[in-house]
């Protein structure tokens, strides 16, 4: 009984030195995934995702799409659209969805142009230090 506990303790031993070889393998592949991806992140969050219209500056619309979104007018946190990640809402903005230029008198009897659910939360790119932080 006794050597089979030791037989036992060995193979334990065996699989934890496994284990932990495997572990420090796998962090190693994450890092160096992360490492030839942050280029590709970052290019397309500074190509992509950077609001463009008057709602980005506009306090009236970041503030009702952000009431849509949280049910609340000025929360100190929100989640951006983009990158699923909640941050201070000093480092979000807002864009439409459907933009106005795209805009057809017909349309606005079932669709509000500046209405909370035509605004996306995103990302500020004015400040890239605050999607770098994300990308990390």
């Amino acid at each position: 009984m006794e050597e089979l506990k030791a037989q036992g303790k060995q193979q334990m031993e065996v699989l934890k030195a496994q284990n932990k070889q495997q572990m420090e393998e796998l962090k190693a592949q994450r890092k160096a995934l992360k490492r030839a991806l942050d280029p590709i992140k970052e290019m397309v969050f500074s190509m992509v995702f950077a609001p463009r219209t008057m709602s980005s500056n506009s306090s009236k619309y970041w503030k009702s799409a952000a009431e849509y979104y949280t049910g609340s007018p000025t929360p100190s946190r929100i989640i951006c659209a983009v990158s699923g990640v909640r941050l201070p809402a000093c480092d979000v903005r807002a864009g439409h969805i459907y933009q106005e230029q795209w805009w057809c008198p017909k349309v606005s009897t079932w669709f509000h142009l500046h209405g909370g659910c035509n605004i996306m939360i995103m990302i500020s790119m004015s400040n890239p230090d605050v999607y770098l932080r994300v990308l990390s």
